[in-house]
């Protein structure tokens, strides 16, 4: 079926990938391992550390089995594993949920949606490289798992489209979408970032608000 080939598709990038890499470097050569892997582990369940997670797509399984393959090899050869979870990564220069509704937005003066009331993590690409190069100062043989999130709350789609409607002084039109078919995506994804700013050291810079103001900045100039 369409559903059990996505999942060997996964399975293929992320594990399978990951498993191969790892058989062909030794704790010797190696001193750090950061894998990135992503929000959708948590799927829809309450967090809480140290608990077990159900993700709710093959994507979010993909990238769970990944994560306790790092955590066996870390446990075999005793070296630094960061696990980073992270929401949509936005860039300036990169195709975006955000860049693509600005264009239609421009051109057509409409942005349809789907599934309008789900909510969204983002960061920014700065912050996120600013994060990885904290992970690097750390040396000691341990696993983490480091939650790489700006300081918003999730923000739904149909925010996002307001606060672009909102920049071309509504002249452009929201369409609501009535989409039959199954959201294999959280619906809420409430991710605390507490811990992991107070291990790194670091702060995120960019709000989801700021985020989507500098991509239409962006996009509009």
């Amino acid at each position: 079926s369409l559903l059990e080939e996505k999942l060997k598709k996964y399975i293929e990038l992320n594990c399978e990938t990951l498993i191969n890499y790892l058989a062909t470097i030794t704790s010797n050569t190696l001193k750090k391992i950061i894998f990135v892997s992503t929000e959708h582990v948590y799927g829809e369940h309450k967090i809480e550390d140290n608990k077990e997670i159900f993700p709710k797509n093959y994507y979010g399984v993909s990238k769970h089995i990944s994560e306790k393959i790092a955590h066996s090899f870390y446990q075999a050869n005793k070296i630094n594993v960061d696990i980073i979870r992270v929401p949509r990564i936005i860039s300036k220069n990169q195709e975006s949920i955000i860049s693509k509704m600005i264009k239609t937005a421009k051109s057509k003066k409409i942005i349809k949606l789907n599934f309008h009331c789900n909510y969204f993590n983002f960061i920014y690409m700065d912050d996120f490289i600013e994060a990885i190069k904290c992970t690097l100062i750390f040396k000691k043989k341990e696993f983490r798992i480091l939650n790489i999130f700006s300081n918003s709350r999730p923000i739904k789609l149909f925010e996002i489209a307001h606060i672009i409607k909102k920049k071309f002084k509504s002249k452009v039109k929201i369409l609501l979408k009535n989409n039959t078919h199954e959201n294999h995506n959280p619906s809420l994804l409430k991710i605390s970032n507490k811990n992991t700013k107070k291990t790194l050291n670091w702060n995120p810079t960019y709000s989801n608000v700021k985020i989507i103001k500098t991509i239409m900045q962006n996009e509009l100039s």
